[in-house]
């Protein structure tokens, strides 16, 4: 058994007198419509599924302002220090304003306009925690986010500590 979905439309039939002698009922299949929205639905979930379990700081930033759409525990508790609640919804370089003195914001606006993705290994970030600028070395890959026209309308941020990698290798080096 295959469900299906209707809108309906239900108009009053009138007489001369303007009495209601019945009524018009117009029905429009829209089962694949209804369909498609519930496997968008699921597809989102999994995609934020995958963002809040990765072992990778992740998040999503939308338009050119970067507003943090999404970040899972990995990028709040140990890159941004923050609560989903200081950040969802808000413009990424207020949060992090250090950011705008690194390379970061024109890769940001590379990826937005291009649609390419840009990765990069061992760089180095400065974080602002409280009054405390937080040196990090991290690989990072900057994704294009398409919407559902498929233009680049945001970015999917994934970011991974090598810190301690590269001060291990460095006192090697030494």
């Amino acid at each position: 058994k295959e469900k299906s979905y209707f809108n309906l439309v239900y108009h009053p039939l009138r007489e001369a007198n303007n009495a209601i002698s019945g009524i018009m009922i117009v029905a429009m299949e829209v089962t694949d419509t209804v369909n498609v929205k519930k496997a968008l639905e699921i597809s989102e979930q999994h995609f934020r599924t995958m963002i809040n379990r990765s072992p990778m700081g992740m998040a999503v930033l939308r338009g050119e302002d970067l507003v943090v759409e999404m970040a899972n525990d990995k990028m709040l508790n140990l890159f941004w220090k923050k609560s989903s609640k200081e950040v969802l919804g808000k413009k990424l370089l207020k949060l992090f304003p250090e950011l705008k003195e690194q390379q970061f914001p024109e890769l940001f606006k590379k990826v937005l306009k291009e649609g390419e993705k840009v990765s990069d290994s061992e760089v180095v970030a400065y974080v602002r925690h409280g009054k405390k600028l937080t040196k990090f070395y991290v690989d990072f890959e900057y994704a294009p986010l398409l919407n559902s026209s498929g233009k680049v309308d945001g970015i999917v941020l994934t970011s991974t500590d090598v810190t301690a990698k590269v001060a291990a290798r460095k006192k090697l080096e030494d």
